[in-house]
């Protein structure tokens, strides 16, 4: 094309020019391709040599975003960055909207000194770039000699030229913020979707960080409040793992020090650090640690700390710093950051108020199951429980000595979890200890139990084993209401299911409860246990206890090994789990 272009100046068709000119700008979508637009369809045939794009920025500070020619390069390393302040050209036409030129390097020192031994064309034009009513930059165009009499070339083709690279520019700063934007909003979908599913304060801070580091900056530290600390809970630094495991064992940062890690914590506020000083790293880490930070990256940091909070009030503070922001960040890492650590501070907040639930159910579970298995001569006991969801069931296990020398044994499962399951459970094994020590036997017990559930929540679904057994002996008395059968472990170490005429669950129906005689002679165990044990989603549940059958014939050592080989060889589920090991 740019052949085509060429030919077409030289055969005097301006308008072709013209059209493969506003066709390149715009297809343009970066402010390179601008440049290179403009360079190759109209100022090459004006005899320039290079072009650039000079664009302000948010903290109002004018960089080179595109260059093109050779001497471009040359000023951007002798020049730098342009505050808007600054006396020099680009910043007077950025300010002023007029256009400034000069033709020698002579001309050029003499107006502005500051710029003596800068390597550049001895002729250039400056001129404002504008959109929407709004300066934004300008561009620069050099010349190779300043000897041609015409120079500077005529303002008007230069303005018209430079309208249409600002309109094509700002499509571009436009379609840029849309991607930026959209990809910010798929960052922060994704932050949501991960810190949701986590339900440990842990695990929340880990993803934080991960997510933060290095889409955002390659260095992020989560900060906890702890009472008057803000402990460091998670340091993230894009690949140094080692560095990072070295800053986790700095101590925690005083929430009243005068470091910018405490201020936006005691602030509720973000916190910009165009530059990260001396003073704000050594408050913050030891001195040997803070030594080693600043000199990364160039010793050249910029940060930012975001508060994390909950409930309208800070719980701690992240803090990212990046050598690449050259003062502040930019607004859609911002805008991230500070989404970022709002929803991590929901999902803290979350998790915490679920641990303290998992906690007090913890407390209510130990609470409404045997404190301790008796100490019985001529039996042993084991048994072990497991919460689906880490807290409370409907399962419970029961062994406890009666005031006639016998004990109670049983075990059940109230349909359901959590709290409603839990007081179903406690209803029924309280009023059968209550009936056991009254002296009634267990089928009699069931059938009081039966009319209590059926007479409270018809809807619950309950089903138990219980038997009264003497220690002595080994006899004993059983009834079962709907649950699967005890399996019994020979001295031999075979195992078999023990047939126990199973009754309706409990409530279910109004009707006696059939007692059966057992007999557990010296050497053998009774297992018993819910569920939980061995039953599978869509399995017919007399394969699962035929596989427990076989778990406990494979299970070597005493009633505590075969508790334990049962309770971890259960299948994955989300059903509760229990079991209670009873041997002689």
């Amino acid at each position: 094309m740019e052949d085509q272009d060429q030919h077409s100046g030289d055969t005097g068709q301006p308008e072709l020019s013209l059209y493969l000119l506003a066709r390149a700008l715009g297809e343009a979508l970066t402010a390179n391709q601008v440049a290179a637009a403009a360079f190759d369809h109209a100022l090459r045939k004006l005899g320039a040599v290079t072009a650039g794009l000079w664009l302000l920025g948010e903290d109002d500070v004018i960089r080179m975003t595109a260059s093109v020619g050779p001497d471009s390069e040359l000023w951007v390393e002798a020049v730098g960055d342009i505050p808007l302040s600054s006396d020099l050209p680009a910043a007077l036409v950025v300010r002023t909207g007029t256009i400034v030129s000069y033709s020698s390097i002579e001309e050029r020192d003499a107006r502005w000194p500051a710029l003596q031994g800068v390597a550049g064309s001895p002729a250039v034009v400056v001129l404002p770039l504008s959109a929407r009513a709004r300066q934004f930059g300008c561009m620069h165009i050099g010349w190779p000699s300043a000897g041609v009499a015409t120079f500077p070339p005529d303002s008007s083709v230069l303005s018209a030229l430079a309208e249409l690279c600002a309109g094509a520019v700002d499509r571009a700063r436009l379609y840029e913020a849309e991607r930026r934007g959209r990809r910010t909003l798929e960052f922060l979908h994704q932050g949501t979707r991960l810190m949701v599913s986590a339900l440990e304060p842990d695990e929340i801070v880990r993803a934080l960080v991960r997510m933060a580091v290095p889409q955002l900056a390659p260095w992020c530290a989560v900060y906890v409040a702890d009472g008057d600390r803000l402990e460091r809970v998670a340091v993230e630094v894009s690949g140094d793992p080692e560095l990072s495991e070295l800053l986790m064992t700095s101590g925690p940062v005083h929430v009243d020090a005068d470091v910018p890690l405490a201020e936006a914590y005691r602030t509720s506020r973000p916190l910009l650090l165009p530059e990260v000083r001396p003073e704000h790293v050594v408050g913050t880490y030891p001195a040997d640690h803070a030594k080693l930070l600043l000199s990364l990256g160039g010793g050249q940091w910029s940060g930012m700390v975001v508060p994390v909070q909950a409930g309208g009030r800070s719980i701690g503070v992240m803090s990212l710093l990046s050598p690449e922001w050259k003062g502040t960040p930019p607004s859609e890492v911002r805008f991230a950051a500070e989404g970022l650590a709002g929803r991590a501070g929901m999902a803290m907040h979350i998790a915490r108020r679920y641990r303290a639930q998992v906690d007090n159910v913890a407390l209510l579970s130990a609470a409404l199951l045997p404190e301790r298995l008796p100490t019985l001569p001529g039996l042993r006991l084991a048994a072990r429980y497991v919460p689906a969801g880490g807290g409370v069931c409907g399962d419970w296990y029961e062994a406890e000595l009666l005031p006639d020398g016998q004990v109670l044994v049983g075990i059940g499962d109230a349909s359901g979890h959590g709290i409603p399951a839990a007081a179903m459970m406690a209803q029924v094994r309280n009023a059968a200890r209550a009936l056991a020590v009254a002296g009634i036997s267990p089928g009699r017990m069931l059938d009081h139990l039966s009319a209590l559930v059926l007479g409270g929540q018809p809807e619950s679904m309950v089903t138990a084993l219980y038997g009264v057994l003497d220690p002595a002996t080994g006899g004993g008395t059983w009834a079962n209401a709907g649950h699967p059968p005890p399996v019994l472990v020979g001295p031999d170490g075979s195992a078999a299911t023990v047939a126990l005429p199973p009754g309706p669950p409990i409530g279910s129906v109004d009707r006696p409860y059939a007692e059966t005689a057992l007999e557990l002679p010296v050497g053998t165990r009774l297992v018993l246990y819910t569920d939980g044990l061995f039953e599978r989603r869509g399995e017919d549940p007399g394969l699962g206890i035929d596989r427990l059958v076989k778990q406990a014939a494979a299970a070597g050592g005493g009633e505590d090994e075969l508790a334990d080989t049962l309770m971890q060889s259960r299948p994955e589920t989300t059903d509760d789990g229990c079991v209670l090991v009873i041997g002689r």
